[in-house]
């Protein structure tokens, strides 16, 4: 190991040439005598302020490695270190003085495969940092910034509680990012272009991550989780895509941008989508499931994929405002969702268990509505007081019960076909227009009845199925039955003379008229 140290006479009209000439522009101590050895792999190379007396700057071409470099400022104005070649530091690392050094033109690629500390004391750094040897242990002495990317193929980066700033951060599986106490990540991709977070390694005593997003991918890796993300942006251009991953949580504030799930995303806290989503619009698309464990709030804007709790499956959720998903309410085992008053809108329902645990739902004034076609699957789920499902779609859909009893939910169709499939028993069947049909052989059993001007019919023309309430009078007004066995102990009236058809294949139902003709009698007595 030896000491390399810039000097004054390698300084020619403002500039210093780190290239493979020695020259007299080395020496072994601070404003020593020039002349020695271009520096190698073993050195330590040093620009202080012994090196020029006024503003120069320093251009490096060789593709030689060294043990460490430090830049200070000259003893008046600014060094403006320039190197576009890739370098490999050793374990004397990089030292860059707080005031006086320019490094955004260093360009070139910085990779270090061993036990090292950066001291760049924030200054913004043109070059990427690559950790790419299992040796690699890079620990930041002072808060780290560059315009590039920061890569961990293999090893580990310690930010020792500082910040780091970058304009990607990629962590490779089976590698780890420390954040240390308090320290942080900032992805600042203003500029633009297409950057990354790739957190797929460990990351250990996870901290904040603010993402100023430009237009980019950010996969969010396993190693995400307990991180605090939170992504800016004035621009709705902006683009951020989320491919899988777990964050403690995401804050949206002012972000004017697009957020594109195409993964499961985990939020492990609550969650608000501000007004400024999408420019004012839309703003959360993507194919991918999102799941909170706290209150969802989305001011009007669309989740554009599924609502789960597949992963993990105690995913507690609570609505903060009326609720919108383009995909499926997927829950699961001990997940609950809390409906309050609001309106939760989705395409389907798809409730199951895995064990002996089904998903809860409960609701004070608000309702589950079911805008698509396809299946819903209820069967596993328990629901609270005064729960409604309301089907509004005019596409046909199915409602499978799995032969489940919900006696405090009120089903509602507001159109189309709605087909009831495996036996159900709910509070209340309601429908005021379109069909609903019971599949042949099996029982839909009510509390309450509140249909009128629909039709109750059996799936299968001619092979019946049953209705059955335990007791009371029910009397209808405008319905069609086909293929209808009414039973349970109540009395069931759909009087013609109320507008009900007898379609045929019915039993139990009574469609006589409520009066008689009188005029018979006066008939005989003719």
């Amino acid at each position: 190991m030896a000491a390399r140290f810039a000097v004054s006479t390698g300084v020619i009209a403002g500039a210093f040439a780190w290239n493979g000439t020695a020259g007299l522009k080395w020496a072994l101590t601070s404003g020593g005598a020039g002349g020695q050895a271009v520096p190698g792999t073993a050195d330590d190379v040093t620009f202080d302020s012994a090196t020029s007396s006024t503003s120069y700057t320093a251009t490096r071409s060789v593709t030689t490695n060294v043990r460490s470099v430090s830049l200070a400022a000259p003893s008046s104005g600014t060094l403006t270190f320039v190197n576009a070649s890739a370098m490999a530091l050793g374990v004397g690392g990089l030292t860059i003085a707080a005031s006086g050094v320019d490094v955004t033109g260093w360009t070139g690629t910085i990779t270090i495969n061993v036990a090292n500390t950066l001291n760049t004391n924030g200054a913004t750094l043109g070059a990427p940092l690559s950790l790419s040897s299992g040796g690699s242990n890079v620990g930041l002495g002072s808060n780290f910034t560059s315009t590039k990317a920061v890569t961990v193929t293999l090893g580990t980066l310690n930010l020792n509680g500082k910040v780091l700033t970058c304009a990607s951060l990629t962590s490779a599986s089976g590698q780890t990012v420390n954040f240390g106490t308090g320290g942080s990540v900032v992805v600042n991709t203003a500029s633009g272009g297409s950057f990354s977070l790739d957190l797929s390694g460990t990351t250990t005593n996870p901290g904040p991550v603010t993402v100023n997003a430009g237009t980019f991918s950010t996969l969010v890796g396993p190693g995400s989780a307990g991180i605090a993300l939170t992504l800016t942006s004035s621009s709705s251009a902006a683009t951020v895509t989320l491919q899988a991953g777990k964050v403690s949580s995401l804050t949206l504030t002012g972000f004017t941008g697009t957020v594109n799930v195409n993964g499961s995303l985990i939020v492990a806290s609550s969650l608000t989508l501000p007004t400024s989503l999408g420019g004012g619009s839309g703003g959360w698309t993507g194919t991918g499931a999102l799941t909170v464990q706290g209150t969802l709030t989305t001011n009007g804007r669309t989740i554009g994929g599924n609502l789960s709790s597949l992963t993990p499956n105690n995913a507690n959720l609570v609505l903060g405002s009326n609720v919108t998903v383009a995909g499926t309410l997927d829950f699961q085992d001990t997940s609950s969702i809390a409906v309050g008053a609001y309106t939760l809108t989705v395409d389907r329902i798809n409730f199951t268990t895995t064990d002996v645990n089904y998903p809860s739902v409960t609701m004070s004034g608000g309702r589950i509505v079911v805008t698509g076609s396809g299946v819903s699957a209820v069967g596993a789920a328990t629901f609270g007081v005064n729960s409604i499902v309301e089907f509004t779609t005019a596409a046909s859909r199915t409602l499978a019960g799995n032969g489940s009893a919900f006696p405090n939910l009120t089903i509602i169709n507001s159109a189309g076909t709605l087909t009831i499939t495996q036996g159900i028993t709910v509070g209340t069947i309601s429908a005021s227009t379109g069909v609903i049909q019971i599949e042949s052989g099996r029982t839909l059993t009510v509390s309450n009845v509140s249909l009128s001007n629909s039709t109750l019919r059996s799936a299968t023309a001619g092979t019946p199925a049953t209705i059955s309430k335990a007791s009371g009078t029910v009397n209808f007004t405008g319905m069609t039955f086909r293929d209808i066995t009414a039973t349970g102990g109540a009395v069931w009236n759909a009087y013609t003379s109320n507008g009900n058809v007898d379609g045929g294949g019915n039993t139990g139902i009574n469609f006589s008229p409520t009066t008689t003709n009188s005029g018979n009698f006066f008939a005989l007595l003719t």
